[in-house]
């Protein structure tokens, strides 16, 4: 893979002058590392872009149930507000002032004789 610049083919003793002679990265060796680096730089970027898609899923998911949890005390408290604007002393109570009373008589069944 690494190769020696030096002409002789005897590399040196001193470690030093032997990484300084190396030639890292050669012609063949990029050419045979390339597809690698390439697989590798594309798989970082799939992973990358599905984390930032995650969290922003996340985030939006978040700010649904908030709202959801909004919409479910509103929706509460409307239904409460209903349940007592129904009942039959409060429609009395707000019908007073046109003359209308709560007919407190049970309703009759009038039946057709033959």
């Amino acid at each position: 893979m690494n190769k020696v610049k030096n002409k002789n083919s005897q590399p040196s003793k001193n470690p030093l002058i032997r990484i300084l002679e190396v030639e890292f990265f050669s012609k063949e060796d990029i050419q045979k590392w390339l597809p690698f680096v390439v697989y590798c730089t594309i798989l970082a970027f799939i992973y990358i872009s599905n984390r930032i898609y995650a969290e922003k899923r996340i985030r939006h998911l978040n700010a649904l149930q908030k709202e959801v949890r909004n919409a479910q005390a509103d929706y509460y408290t409307i239904k409460s507000n209903i349940e007592n604007l129904t009942k039959p002393t409060e429609i009395a109570r707000r019908v007073k002032h046109l003359g209308l009373k709560q007919n407190l008589k049970p309703a009759e069944i009038i039946k057709k004789e033959n």
